[in-house]
């Protein structure tokens, strides 16, 4: 089982956002991570289902059958679990999420605090200052390092 931790960072006085995502291993350590910046969200919510959606995607995509989804939004998540309403303004993005859902063996969708979401939310933010798209296997890069290290509870610094 992977676990997938996903972020969406918005500027309301621009809605300008992006969203950062990392598939990491049973150890914690990075698998893959990937963000988009340069979107344009009328909510922070929308924001975080767009980051929900993205690593399901790339899950699938990895051929993995068990994933555990985190995201700091305790709205997305219970709106993807089916624990509330959900906002017209994603409800294309919640169809996506729940189609995907249909190719997993397993999907467990957990809300995780700001500061245990700290590698997707810094990935996030990079997203959003540098603009477009990127995608990383495995090394991630050195400004991420020390935030990976210290979320999987290795103690290396560089």
């Amino acid at each position: 089982m992977v676990k997938a931790n996903c972020d969406g960072a918005w500027f309301e006085q621009t809605m300008r956002g992006g969203f950062g995502w990392v598939i990491r291993d049973f150890t914690g350590w990075m698998m893959q991570a990937s963000g988009q910046g340069d979107m344009l969200y009328g909510s922070a919510l929308m924001a975080e289902m767009d980051a929900i959606r993205a690593v399901l995607f790339a899950c699938q995509q990895g051929g993995f059958s068990r994933v555990v989804v985190e995201s700091d939004s305790q709205v997305a998540i219970k709106m993807v679990k089916g624990e509330r309403a959900v906002a017209v303004e994603v409800d294309s993005i919640l169809f996506n999420i729940q189609t995907a859902i249909r190719e997993f063996q397993e999907v467990i969708f957990i809300f995780a605090p700001c500061n245990c979401n700290k590698i997707a939310h810094e990935d996030a933010t990079f997203a959003c200052r540098v603009g477009g798209s990127y995608y990383r296997d495995f090394v991630p890069p050195d400004w991420l390092f020390n935030t990976l290290a210290g979320d999987a509870n290795v103690c290396v610094r560089l």
